[in-house]
This record gives structure tokens, sequence and C-alpha cells, in this order.
């Protein structure tokens, strides 16, 4: 029962974050960073390889979120949105990159606004600066229900 457990987390949140990995250590990513995150020149590059991470993981998401620009380019549900930029508001962005914590994952269940779902962020650095982060965004629902049905104890 906790392999079944364990192997569910694995698949719904851990691997996604994992392919994150992906992005981060990519050339184009982080030539488009040094760069200055030029719009005309990247962007479509960096937006080709969020939808690698959604199509081959089979998340809602993912996103990078800039720490020179405060950019946010974001792809959800197969759209691509790139009008927001991160405010001081924004206490996710700077907690974690003041944290310098590799990676870190959140499962919100039953939110008022998220509803359920599981965000995996992984630290971007470039010339080992922080660049900014990568995230991937899952629907959690089947994670929920897969663990309200085991019994609650010890793993």
């Amino acid at each position: 029962m906790a392999a079944s457990i364990l192997g569910r987390i694995d698949r719904e949140i851990m691997e996604p974050r994992r392919g994150l990995g992906l992005v981060v250590r990519n050339p184009l990513l982080q030539d488009w960073v040094r760069a200055g995150e030029p719009n005309e020149s990247g962007l479509e590059d960096i937006y080709r390889l969020l939808e690698s991470i959604v199509a081959t993981y089979n998340t809602l998401g993912a996103n990078f979120v800039s720490q020179n620009t405060k950019q946010y380019s974001d792809l959800l549900n197969g759209k691509r949105d790139w009008s927001y930029r991160v405010s001081n508001k924004d206490t996710w962005f700077t907690g974690f990159r003041d944290s310098s914590v590799e990676v870190n994952n959140v499962v919100y269940v039953g939110a008022p606004v998220r509803g359920t779902r599981a965000y995996g962020s992984r630290r971007d650095e470039v010339d080992g600066k922080f660049a900014g982060l990568s995230q991937t965004s899952g629907e959690s629902e089947n994670l929920d229900r897969g663990l309200r049905h085991h019994p609650r104890g010890k793993l």
C-alpha cells in the first residue's frame, strides 16, 4: 500500500518536477537569459521547451519566471500567456529565490482559487547566478482521490 501511494506521488508530482531539469540545463534557455531575454529571438524556443514538458509529463502547464525581467512566460492548458510580470507582492517568487532551495513542491487540496493542484518548482541558474524558476502544474484530483482511499497511518 505504501508503495502504491509513493508511486502515485512520484508519477504525478516528482516526475514532472524532475523533467524541469531539462529546461534548466537547456542551452536555448541559458543563451536566451544571457542575451537579456529578447522577445523577438528566443521566446518561441522557450515556449517549445515548456510545451515539451507538458506533453512528456501530461501536466496542465509549465512556466519560466525570470529574475532579470520579472517576466512570467506561462503555458497553461495549451494557451501561451506572456502578459504577467512578478512584483513585490509575489512573495512565493522572492521566497523561493532567497531560500537557495533547488526544488520545491506545493500541493493544494480544495483551495478556493486553485482547487486541487500540485506545483513543482525548480531553481534556474545561469553562470552560477539565480536566473529564475521553472514550474509545472498538474491537476491533483486523481492524486487526492487515490490518497483518500488509502487507510491513514505511517508509510
